[in-house]
């Protein structure tokens, strides 16, 4: 009996203590000091580094603006730290869980980066689990980047609106979604998980363990190499496209409604042809799954 009533004022101290780590008055006694709206110059910043885990980060660029300013708001974000520090010539923004943190209920915290239009240079965000959404202005007035790095464990990403000398994204699961994108050089590494572009220009290089990737190709600027081991590669690519084609699928299936030129059947599982002056080469491979080409 008594050991019972020792395990019932355990539960109820850790109930009690639960309490009042959830609770906004008491939570100052253990929260960070560190502010949760900061702001830096990007002079002679070549880089912006984010590391944020468990946080839906939202990349907003701003004409107007003349220095980045970052704000940390949302469930549990009391309880964490955030850091924003230069080191030679890149911006490091970083988003330190605490203990208590987790304690956390309900509300998804959020990281806003309010980014100055005219930055022009490299920006990196390494996000475990969340969401990530980047949008440019509009599909005239896309923000201008050098190079775009986005490393996801899980969740999803939402781009729109950018023109990017390279992308390079790697993925272990979840959904990026690309609107009105262009792209000279690219790197998409998914273990499993979904691609969708649409309104993309560019070339496009892409590795797939298991998933689906699907792009309507707006302009085609470059070679298209994407190989899967198992899922769907879906490619829509425009009517005046220069290309020269291979489709390859170990166990599976090709449907080809693009009207080839020198299209060649061999033993079911790959299909060649060529379109317009055949600039460019288009690679698609599959090992277990189905190919899709229009």
């Amino acid at each position: 009996m008594r050991k019972i009533l020792g395990i019932l004022f355990i539960i109820v101290g850790i109930s009690v203590l639960v309490t009042l780590i959830g609770n906004k008055s008491v939570s100052s006694w253990y929260s960070s000091d560190t502010p949760h709206n900061q702001s830096a110059i990007l002079r002679n910043v070549d880089k912006i580094e984010i590391d944020a885990d468990a946080t839906n980060i939202n990349l907003i660029p701003e004409e107007d603006r003349h220095k980045l300013m970052v704000d940390l708001h949302g469930g549990g974000s009391e309880n964490v730290d955030l850091n924003v520090h230069r080191a030679g010539h890149e911006l490091e923004i970083s988003v330190d869980h605490s203990w208590c943190e987790w304690f956390s209920f309900g509300e998804e915290m959020i990281l806003d980066v309010y980014v100055p239009g005219n930055y022009n240079q490299n920006i990196a965000v390494d996000l475990g689990s969340g969401n990530l959404n980047f949008h440019g202005a509009s599909k005239k007035d896309p923000m201008v980047l050098n190079k775009l790095e986005v490393d996801m464990s899980s969740g999803n990403a939402d781009l729109q609106y950018l023109q990017l000398h390279q992308i390079v994204y790697d993925g272990s699961s979840g959904n990026f979604e690309a609107e009105w994108l262009t792209v000279k050089k690219s790197l998409f590494d998914i273990s499993s998980g979904n691609i969708e572009l649409a309104h993309y220009t560019g070339a496009l290089d892409a590795e797939l363990s298991s998933g689906k990737f699907k792009a309507q190709i707006e302009r085609l600027r470059g070679p298209i190499d994407i190989e899967a081991s198992s899922g769907i590669i879906s490619l829509d690519l425009p009517d005046e496209a220069d290309f020269t084609y291979q489709g390859n699928v170990s166990s599976g299936m090709i449907r080809n409604d693009y009207p080839l030129q020198n299209k060649r059947v061999d033993e079911e599982n790959v299909v060649k042809g060529s379109h317009g002056t055949g600039e460019y080469p288009v690679n698609l491979e599959v090992s277990s799954g189905i190919i899709n080409l229009y």
